[in-house]
């Protein structure tokens, strides 16, 4: 039997491998809740961005729901990981261009592409090409 505190320790693992860099860990974090903050789930009180001192952010989510902040932030780590490394992924469209975001040092926008890049399929329409 796997003991829960390793499964958990393991899961933080990957989740770091998503985020090789502190300074990608942090703006991830920041980013992440600016993204979704809608949500009520993760909406802390008043606060409207994440400040530079996130810690207060992730103490509140982790106090109300644990595993639900963490299994969150997992998935989201892996659409992140894309936009800060879209050379380690096969070549594609999408990919050229989260490069040439990455080259012009558009990091800002990558509040709104995780944000997009978590919407489910069926949220985007095919252009009509006729």
């Amino acid at each position: 039997m796997v003991c829960k505190s390793m499964r958990s320790y393991d899961a933080w693992q990957k989740l770091l491998n998503y985020l090789p860099e502190d300074s990608d860990q942090d703006r991830f974090l920041r980013q992440f809740y600016n993204a979704f903050k809608f949500d009520p789930n993760i909406k802390i009180g008043n606060i409207t961005r994440a400040p530079i001192n996130i810690i207060t952010i992730y103490e509140t989510l982790i106090k109300k729901d644990a595993k639900g902040i963490f299994d969150q932030l997992s998935d989201k780590a892996e659409f992140y990981n894309q936009l800060i490394e879209p050379e380690e992924y096969e070549a594609s469209t999408l990919n050229t261009s989260l490069v040439n975001l990455e080259r012009i040092g558009a990091v800002p926008s990558y509040t709104f592409l995780l944000y997009l890049f978590s919407l489910d399929e069926s949220n985007y329409a095919e252009p009509d090409l006729q």
